[in-house]
């Protein structure tokens, strides 16, 4: 049997032992009210959510004051009773997500008040700076740098008006914008931990003075000068410091120091360490080379960086075309220009903390000089010249140099890509893969077309001759390049693509192709009668 929607809540929630204030009416978008749920103690609620129920509601206290000394719930009385990670919940299903919402929300105030009663604030200690900024009016700042006491840290300001600053960015003094007004920013570290100001607590009336007082004589001092001042506090969690900002005018009236124009902000924290952190790995303290910086050696930089890498060396020669735009990951803005140039700046800008240098010139060009190659652990070989990668695998094995090789290329029409990590003194190189030991044929035994196959394409002439794959076939071989990377083994890895397009052309793939469809390999590369590697 229907039971209309505002029925079936009010059943739902007397179920966990809470009433509505007044008679639901609920409809389509935004809806709000008010309950009571009776554990310990009668909790006055409020909850806010949107029908569709696409995402969980919003549960707040309905005095937002009688949060104060409570974990998990926010200066403006928001309980946080989920992460909102994984949430699949029925959306048709209200009453009881909205029951469930309310229990959990219970649940959280209950563990709270316990821990309050029992003198423990360490899980609201813990999540000061998500308290802090929700207070009113409060803004985040970029730090770019983990902030240190020997640091001075400057501020980016902009007057918006007469009576009223903003912050833009902190850093040491070096920032993007060096047009922006710069103040001194005051780092202190606070010894005795500090609770959060309650809901309706002025920062001006009383707490933010306490808040000085425990940051110590200096705080003190610098507080009580005339004028403008920007305070960056630092406070022990049980993992890591909460960082918290204040903005504040001070006003002298003879012996009398009077604190007004108190602005809160909290910190975006932008540097390499933490970022890194939020992705689950670590900085990785390895310089790799990168010989050739098209579709794929593009690719290879970008994936490096993201996976910790803390310094790359970018090599090429050529400049960067329209032609390339749909496979490179550079853009329209960067035609023209020296690609080594262009991808070291488009690294940096995005990666904070990473180190690129770069050589304009050809491979022959940075090897030719052994003290480049000694800087790096790595020598990234993505020039879409096979010829040129056996002749830099040969050297490195007759010379015996301390790096890795590792070699990456792609098949045309996406069927698929290779890479193979090599070191000397190690079986297993890329002149293993060929079959021309002993014999005239270049042909490579891992190759996914049968030779002898005319493949490349011609739009606009014999100048104008490419090799078919996009940019998601370049993606993915780069994703196995730096898998190899990261990993510091050697051997072959590849992936097989669908070889309908191929097959389309009226192109033949080999029984290789057809293995690695279906089960990737895994024996040995090394070939016994490899000139290379075999002695």
């Amino acid at each position: 049997m229907y039971v209309p929607i505002d029925q079936a809540l009010t059943a739902a929630l007397a179920s966990i032992g809470a009433n509505a204030t007044a008679p639901l009416n609920l409809e389509r978008g935004r809806n709000s009210f008010e309950l009571v749920a009776t554990d310990s103690v009668a909790w006055h609620l409020k909850v806010t959510f949107e029908l569709p129920l696409t995402v969980l509601p919003s549960i707040f206290l309905a005095a937002p004051a009688e949060g104060e000394g409570l974990a998990h719930v926010s200066y403006t009385g928001c309980i946080c009773y989920s992460d909102h990670e994984g949430e699949g919940f029925d959306p048709t299903n209200v009453e009881n997500v909205v029951a469930f919402a309310v229990a959990r929300a219970v649940a959280v105030l209950e563990d709270s008040l316990r821990k309050k009663h029992a003198g423990d604030f360490q899980a609201l200690l813990d999540e000061f700076e998500g308290y802090w900024h929700s207070i009113p009016d409060c803004y985040m700042v970029p730090l770019a740098t983990a902030p240190v006491a020997e640091n001075q840290l400057y501020a980016q300001v902009q007057q918006i008006h007469s009576k009223r600053a903003r912050i833009l960015a902190l850093d040491q003094g070096i920032g993007i914008d060096a047009k922006t007004p710069r103040r001194k920013v005051h780092f202190l570290p606070i010894a005795s931990a500090v609770m959060p100001p309650a809901n309706g607590e002025l920062l001006q009336n009383g707490w933010l003075q306490n808040l000085i007082d425990q940051a110590g004589p200096v705080a003190q001092h610098i507080s009580k000068q005339h004028g403008s001042h920007i305070f960056l506090f630092a406070q022990a969690r049980t993992e890591g410091e909460s960082l918290f900002g204040v903005m504040f005018t001070t006003v002298r009236s003879g012996s009398h120091a009077k604190l007004t124009r108190v602005h809160p902000f909290g910190v975006q924290r932008a540097w390499r360490d933490y970022l890194l952190a939020r992705t689950g790995v670590s900085q990785v303290k390895q310089c790799v080379a990168i010989i050739g910086c098209g579709a794929l050696g593009s690719r290879v930089a970008e994936q490096l960086a993201t996976s910790g890498i803390d310094e790359l060396i970018l090599i090429d020669f050529d400049y960067f075309s329209y032609d390339n735009i749909y496979r490179h990951i550079l853009g329209r803005n960067s035609v023209g220009q020296r690609k080594v140039y262009a991808l070291k700046h488009e690294l940096e800008i995005k990666h904070p903390g990473l180190l690129v240098h770069t050589f304009t010139g050809t491979a022959e060009q940075w090897l030719c000089d052994p003290a480049r190659r000694q800087v790096c652990q790595t020598i990234v070989l993505t020039t879409g010249q096979l010829a040129l990668e056996r002749e830099i695998t040969q050297q490195a094995f007759a010379e015996c140099w301390s790096q890795r090789l590792v070699s990456g290329w792609l098949e045309p029409l996406g069927l698929g890509g290779h890479v193979i990590a090599s070191k000397a003194g190690v079986s297993g190189c890329l002149e293993c893969l060929f079959t021309d030991v002993g014999c005239s044929r270049p042909d490579m035994r891992v190759a996914f077309l049968i030779p002898g196959q005319q493949v490349s394409r011609n739009l606009t002439g014999c100048g104008g001759r490419f090799v078919p794959y996009s940019a998601l076939h370049a993606t993915e071989t780069a994703l196995h390049v730096c898998k190899m990377v990261l990993a510091g083994t050697t051997g072959y890895r590849c992936w097989a693509g669908d070889p309908a397009a191929a097959i389309a052309e009226g192109l033949s793939v080999t029984r290789w192709h057809e293995r690695c469809r279906n089960l990737p390999p895994n024996e040995p590369i090394a070939h016994r009668d490899c000139p290379c590697c075999s002695s």
